[in-house]
């Protein structure tokens, strides 16, 4: 045997031309056909003329199925049957429900005619569940962007919020305690303070309102932000006196100067002051949110004064050390803010601190709302899912002739079954489809109704997430609309329904061989040797213009 090159193209049409054999055949036999016709078919390819494997492909063709043909009437017959009946290994026969590519793009194909066939009920169906569909993935990509998608920084799960307490109530920091804080703690790695100083730029004559942030000199080094263009702060620029820097935000950079680099290092005006631009933010960056640029805090002596402690006017942003617990750090703080309280009784008295995660902090006031949008969108779902089923169980119960038509001609429940749950399936993913459109459009309707303090509003959008999203709940969706229709007599009664009263088959079934089983094996060969027959005409076809082994055979 001339063995075959590792090419797959070569080997995929004998794959599947040897998917045509009996299974008991196809289990035994299929290696090494498969190889003898590569082999064959490579050998043949080297020969001069025209179309050299030609004959290759129309005599295996045929003996393919002509052993097909001659294996349906061997089980049609009644010895068969009866050494089926009495258990004779030799007549059992693998069957198993198949779920191969065939059977289901077959199914498919049905319940795409079945919604042709019922336009109306088919609409109203897909324009239900794309609604649900459709609620459910705008409120995903609001859960998503605001509470589940972590922050645009590195090691987020590090960044967390420092929160000083008065009586047990968050309050804002104090400066003087805030160094304090940073000179005894061992838990962080980095920590740093902001304020709000919102300012107006000054450029070609033109006043831009820009929503600014005074930060530390540790803030972008906190966050773990590296500058696109230029540096970010240094301890030098938190002296007071000293010369006044500022970073800019990405949209800023392109909004006012036109994203020209030469704007590094140049001085601009913000209300009247000249500011340094000393770096320009990544694209995304934007913390806190909204910001558009960050300025230098420079404290004064009189604002890091002791007399200034119970000054409350910054926010503060810690990262811990690899590897430390927020429980760690918040013991930590604690320890501090006891020391602090016994050293400065008059203002640190009823003062402590809390460590909660950055994107808690952000979003803590939004979570329950959100949360409860979302569990009230699921709910719309399952009523959809729960009304649509109900008509699927209506149109399922008129269906129970069809169901023992396909009974009768050799399908069994399993079939029954998968051709129920293919028809949800292609129902809620065509409503999956169109809920995405649907979601798109109402996208922004949804943007305008939140509030607008709502955090991380930015990040909202339909993205590839919400995408998978819809096309889970559309697969789901899809099962749950199948398993009450499964249920119902279409599916478990047809054997019922199709079984004949008085007959020759219930007499062998009396007897112990399945009657159905029977009907379906002798059904095979006579419409293989009738639908030929009927094309050329004739009205009837005898047994005995069979092939001779063929008949046999039977």
């Amino acid at each position: 045997m001339v063995e075959p090159p590792s090419d797959e193209r070569t080997g995929r049409p004998f794959e599947r031309l040897l998917r045509n054999l009996p299974s008991r055949v196809r289990y035994r036999l299929f290696k090494p056909a498969y190889e003898d016709l590569r082999a064959e078919h490579l050998v043949r390819r080297q020969r001069p003329g025209r179309l050299p494997g030609a004959r290759l492909w129309c005599s295996t063709l045929f003996a393919l199925r002509v052993l097909a043909l001659v294996a349906a009437c061997y089980r049609a017959t009644p010895g068969f049957l009866f050494r089926r009946a009495h258990g004779s290994p030799a007549a059992t026969v693998r069957r198993g429900t198949s779920w191969s590519l065939d059977m289901l793009t077959r199914d498919v194909r049905h319940a795409f005619r079945l919604f042709y066939k019922q336009p109306f009920f088919s609409g109203a169906a897909v324009f239900v569940m794309a609604l649900g569909i459709g609620a459910s993935v705008v409120m995903f990509t609001v859960v998503d962007a605001v509470l589940l998608r972590p922050l645009p920084f590195p090691d987020a799960n590090r960044l967390v919020a420092i929160e000083e307490t008065s009586e047990g109530r968050p309050s804002s920091v104090s400066p003087v305690n805030f160094y304090d804080w940073e000179r005894q703690a061992q838990s962080f790695s980095s920590m740093a303070i902001f304020a709000e100083a919102n300012m107006t730029l000054a450029t070609g004559g033109e006043a831009i309102a820009v929503a600014g942030i005074a930060v530390s000199s540790r803030f972008f080094s906190t966050l773990g932000v590296q500058m696109a263009l230029g540096r970010h702060f240094s301890p030098e620029d938190d002296r007071a006196g000293g010369p006044l820097s500022v970073v800019l935000s990405h949209g800023l950079w392109l909004r006012a100067f036109g994203g020209r680099h030469d704007v590094v290092g140049q001085q601009v005006a913000f209300d009247g002051f000249p500011y340094t631009v000393i770096g320009i933010a990544p694209r995304g960056v934007a913390y806190p949110e909204g910001a558009e640029a960050w300025f230098s805090l420079a404290l004064s002596d009189r604002s890091l004064a002791p007399t200034a402690r119970g000054a409350h006017w910054v926010e503060a942003i810690g990262r811990l050390e690899p590897g430390t617990k927020i429980e760690a750090a918040q013991a930590e703080m604690n320890r501090i803010a006891a020391n602090l309280a016994a050293a400065y009784p008059r203002t640190n008295r009823s003062s402590g601190a809390k460590v909660v995660d950055l994107l808690e902090s952000m979003t803590g006031s939004a979570r329950p709302a959100l949360l409860l949008l979302f569990g009230s969108v699921g709910c719309l779902l399952t009523i959809a899912c729960v009304n649509v089923s109900g008509l699927l169980m209506v149109r399922a119960a008129g269906r129970r002739t069809e169901a023992a038509i396909r009974a009768a001609l050799g399908a069994g429940r399993m079939a029954l079954v998968r051709q129920v749950m293919t028809e949800s399936i292609v129902l809620a993913s065509v409503a999956g489809g169109i809920g995405i459109t649907m979601a798109s459009w109402g996208q922004n309707l949804l943007l305008a109704l939140l509030p607008s303090d709502l955090p991380r509003a930015s990040a909202i959008g339909l993205d590839l997430r919400a995408v998978l999203f819809a096309m889970a709940v559309a697969l789901l969706a899809g099962f749950a609309l199948g398993v009450l229709p499964a249920c119902t007599p279409f599916a478990s009664r047809a054997r019922a329904r199709s079984k004949p009263r008085g007959t020759t088959a219930e007499r062998l079934e009396a007897r112990g061989c399945a009657a159905p089983s029977w009907r379906r094996r002798l059904r095979l060969p006579s419409s293989c040797w009738l639908a030929p027959a009927s094309r050329r005409g004739a009205s009837c076809c005898s047994p005995r213009s069979l092939p001779g082994s063929i008949r046999a055979a039977c």
